[in-house]
């Protein structure tokens, strides 16, 4: 019998790998998308919600102002319009739901982000470490399909801009380091 062991032939291949990468750019991409959105919504939410608080302070106390005999109409009437835009901004605030879908969308980027860490703690890893590739492929598509189920809808523009973003990141990393890129296609162990 011979002392040298023969390496089996690794299932993480070229493919697997791949695919894998494909998959981590665009679960990135998807974060990226949901945290931009969470935070513009949330943007709108301050920008509607703050001046409904100042308005409705100011309608509240001018409410008491009012009350006694000699208020000019002027201030009466200029009370009433501030009134009315106050409510009617808290109705467009509430009706749009900007606070909620902010946070839906920051829950969405995190599941797309835990996503994307699965995927590169898999390809960083030896691949007598990393497991069954087949098994991890299953996983993580089981991940992504709930992540895309439970996620509200992304801008379309935004989602392009983001995936062309990551693409561009990946093939300058291959380019820049060719060597290290190719090398980088299969887990530690099969290099």
């Amino acid at each position: 019998m011979s002392d040298t062991a023969v390496d089996p032939v690794s299932p993480w291949s070229d493919a697997v790998v791949e695919r894998l990468r494909d998959w981590e750019r665009r679960s990135a991409a998807a974060a990226e998308v949901h945290f931009q959105t969470a935070e513009y919504l949330g943007r709108w939410n301050l920008f509607l919600g703050i001046p409904v608080v100042v308005l409705s302070a100011i309608v509240g106390t001018s409410l008491f102002a009012t009350l006694s005999k000699d208020v000019n109409v002027g201030i009466r009437i200029t009370a009433g319009v501030i009134s009315v835009i106050a409510a009617v901004l808290a109705s467009v605030q509430t009706f749009l739901r900007f606070g909620a879908r902010s946070e839906q969308h920051r829950v969405a980027a995190e599941r797309w982000s835990a996503i994307r860490r699965e995927i590169e703690k898999a390809l960083a890893l030896p691949a007598e470490l990393a497991g069954n590739p087949k098994q991890l492929m299953d996983d993580v598509n089981i991940h992504m399909d709930d992540a895309a189920d439970k996620a509200p809808a992304m801008p379309d523009r935004r989602w392009r801009r983001a995936l062309a973003k990551q693409e561009r990141a990946a093939e300058r990393a291959a380019t820049k380091h060719p060597r290290t890129a190719k090398r980088q296609r299969r887990p530690a162990a099969t290099r």
